[in-house]
């Protein structure tokens, strides 16, 4: 068995648009990707195929790594946009960098590329391109200003739009 040192872990996304069996890395992604595709009716024949030909492996990150993603994505403001089969993508790739491994996302969400990015990870865009910087979000009425730790449609003291805004 040949151990490759070069990860590359693929959100739904990546699992449903790449050609998984062209790649020479190690393609890794979470249960929960699976369970995406697979109760999605997303073509779960053909993640099961990659995974018996031994080109897709499964893996559930520790507790710790899915700790380490939220506390992140807290910071960047990205938590309440992730998914947690998005979560676990990132926590997989965190505890390989870890690990030494070369490792980079496949997705084309901005928020994990967003928080993989602040923690040194690299991404790779399927089909759109990688977002080029980091940003800090915070969720703030457009009219009043105030800022919010929680998503809601109006704002509670002026009634204004409240949006996702890049500090």
């Amino acid at each position: 068995m040949v151990v490759r040192r070069s990860v590359v872990v693929l959100d739904t996304a990546a699992l449903l648009s790449m050609q998984l069996e062209s790649l020479s890395d190690r393609l890794v992604t979470s249960r929960l990707v699976v369970e995406e595709v697979r109760y999605g009716n997303l073509s779960p024949e053909r993640v099961e195929a990659a995974v018996e030909a031994g080109v897709l492996e499964v893996l559930q990150p520790s507790g710790d790594a899915v700790g380490k993603i939220r506390e992140s994505a807290g910071e960047t403001g990205d938590l309440l946009f992730l998914s947690d089969a998005d979560v676990e993508v990132l926590a997989l790739a965190y505890e390989f960098m870890s690990r030494g491994y070369e490792v980079k996302i496949a997705t084309d969400d901005y928020s994990v590329q967003n928080v993989a990015l602040r923690l040194g990870i690299r991404v790779a865009g399927v089909r759109h391109p990688k977002i080029r910087k980091t940003v800090r979000w915070v969720i703030r009425c457009r009219r009043c200003g105030r800022k919010f730790k929680t998503f809601r449609r109006s704002c509670p003291f002026c009634g204004g739009e409240v949006a996702r805004d890049a500090e």
